[in-house]
């Protein structure tokens, strides 16, 4: 019989490649919760989700074979709750949440990697004074206990931008603060970390580095298997991100350590039978390693260059972890030397008065082979309006692409660019 397999936060690009993955005919996937109900509106509500899921399963009358998501909060946090309830393969909801809650996460790392740690401090943005609690000097980095994708993480280099920066707090934290603050009740936090929660902040201080990445494992019974270490790439002088790429161009002397540190990570968070991945800062100058922070799922960003390098998405471990299976996860087996995920950005504020259509996209993923080509910017939208962007700067499409080399992957990621008919009006 075919396994069940629900999945949260499901969208349609990833759905596909679920269906492309090894042994995908012997799965049936159900979409328990669509990626527009649990984060279109950034976080969607941990208790109302949880409700809808509970009420599918019932009228459905399937029993899952695993539940699966590839999503940061709520879907992590979601599909924990289900795998508890339902008794199934993967990580606890308490380790889920521990690698989720940025202060809670930091601590592990203090106690088991403290060279390796950056100096931290949890801040509440609402007490009287939060300039008095500081007890980190400047610059520093200000962000929620739990957030995504950078959103409300501000560099503060003065007093000026701390004020912005609580300011900024007290009237947006909740929208992570409160959803996050539901999941919290379905466990129960050590007396450390007791009352610091999704309206609380954590500052780290501001490190010197060159280059970051990511490492991919997962923890099968106890056991860490790290994969893969990918490239996080930002723009040139910027902190807004610019690609993915696999495989990382860390020396295999530096990679190793990161793998050492990251093993010795998972350990202590309690974490099993699950994937995860693992964002590192490297220092080339000091040749020194600093963790940035724990994910408790794959990165489905980085699905696609696993593919077109190793020959297997990582959509399959997450399935097969899933479905309580040690993944077997081939090496170097795919077609391409090199592959990245490219984030096409805008550094101010606009109005987009021209976007490529789909026929013109079309044309340009014809012309540059082995492109995926995404535009999430559409004509007559303001830049400010569009969901889920950084501190400085608006995401308008993404593209993948693979090669033979890296100096061909660049060159294709320009053509496409150029290629790509659009215009923004700058607003001041």
């Amino acid at each position: 019989m075919k396994k069940q397999v629900f999945v949260i936060g499901i969208d349609p690009f990833n759905a596909q490649r679920l269906r492309e993955i090894q042994g995908a005919d012997e799965i049936d996937y159900h979409c328990l919760i669509s990626y527009k109900e649990a984060h279109e509106k950034g976080f969607g509500e941990f208790e109302a989700l949880r409700r809808l899921g509970e009420h599918r399963i019932e009228e459905w009358g399937i029993t899952p074979d695993a539940v699966i998501s590839w999503w940061d909060y709520p879907s992590t946090c979601l599909a924990a709750w289900f795998k508890r309830q339902l008794r199934l393969p993967g990580a606890s909801l308490e380790s889920v949440i521990h690698c989720e809650h940025k202060y809670w996460s930091r601590c592990a790392h203090m106690e088991v990697i403290p060279e390796n740690t950056p100096q931290f401090q949890a801040l509440n943005p609402f007490s009287d004074n939060p300039l008095n609690d500081l007890e980190i000097s400047f610059p520093f980095w200000i962000k929620p206990v739990k957030s995504v994708a950078s959103q409300l993480a501000l560099r503060v280099t003065s007093e000026k931008d701390f004020f912005y920066a609580i300011e900024k707090m007290q009237h947006e934290i909740h929208r992570y603060g409160e959803p996050f603050n539901q999941a919290l009740q379905h466990i129960t936090l050590p007396p450390e970390v007791m009352g610091i929660d999704g309206m609380w902040c954590i500052i780290e201080k501001e490190i010197a580095t060159d280059s970051q990445c990511t490492l991919s494992g997962y923890v099968h019974n106890g056991e860490v298997y790290p994969y893969g270490v990918v490239d996080s790439i930002n723009y040139t002088h910027l902190s807004s991100f610019f690609r993915y790429e696999y495989p990382s161009r860390l020396p295999d002397q530096v990679k190793k350590r990161i793998i050492s540190l990251g093993t010795t990570v998972m350990n202590k968070l309690g974490y099993d039978n699950q994937a995860f991945n693992i964002e590192f800062y490297y220092d080339k100058k000091d040749d020194h390693l600093w963790l940035l922070e724990v994910n408790p799922r794959i990165s489905q960003s980085h699905a696609e260059c696993y593919k077109r390098v190793d020959g297997m998405s990582n959509l399959k471990v997450m399935v097969d972890l899933g479905l309580g299976r040690k993944p077997d996860v081939p090496y170097r087996q795919g077609d391409a030397a090199v592959s990245a995920k490219c984030y096409f950005r805008h550094f101010s504020d606009g109005t987009v008065l021209r976007a490529p259509t789909r026929e013109e996209i079309e044309r340009v993923q014809e012309q540059v082979s082995d492109s995926i080509i995404f535009w999430d910017a559409p004509e007559g939208v303001r830049l400010s309006d569009l969901k889920g962007q950084d501190s400085y700067s608006y995401c308008l499409g993404i593209v993948y692409l693979s090669a033979g080399s890296r100096e061909e992957l660049l060159q294709k990621y320009i053509r496409i660019l150029d290629s790509l008919p659009y215009y923004i009006e700058d607003v001041k």
